[in-house]
């Protein structure tokens, strides 16, 4: 009885199963976390990645659930906005990560291929060896830094 009310009292963090549940494994949620501080110097992004990763962005649907706004739904499309929705499944933003992807694979090499983590997280299976050699890099996007510290 007392192991059930300690596995129920104390779960972990919520950002933490939700990244886990996204297939991140302990040593690349450790990572993760650190990863907003690591790829650029402006503050304002990195706090910016930073909620992203801790799952603390205040999308509609979390703001529906506070009574903050009357609905939960995206404004460009009408489905219900969650962060996975706001970074990747809406129709606009899928747009967005093909023509940046395009782009991208025009212009420089190596070729990246975008997964769904990769979108929202900044995250790329095997390449947090990257994140701990990296040099804070001035004023650029860390959602676009794994593919930007691949320029040569």
């Amino acid at each position: 009885m007392r192991s059930l009310h300690v596995s129920k009292t104390f779960q972990k963090p919520a950002s933490k199963a939700c990244v886990t549940k996204a297939g991140f494994t302990d040593h690349s949620i450790e990572a993760l976390y650190i990863t907003p501080f690591k790829v650029t110097k402006n503050i304002k992004l990195s706090m910016f990645q930073f909620k992203i990763n801790h799952h603390i962005l205040y999308t509609r649907d979390k703001l529906f659930r506070a009574s903050i706004i009357e609905n939960d739904e995206c404004q460009l499309c009408g489905v219900k906005q969650t962060l996975e929705h706001l970074f990747v499944e809406c129709r606009h933003v899928h747009s967005f990560w093909n023509l940046f992807a395009f782009w991208w694979n025009s212009c420089n090499l190596p070729k990246v291929a975008l997964t769904n983590n990769g979108k929202i997280y900044a995250h790329h299976p095997g390449r947090e060896a990257i994140f701990s050699r990296c040099q804070p890099v001035p004023d650029s996007s860390s959602l676009l830094h794994p593919y930007c510290s691949q320029r040569k």
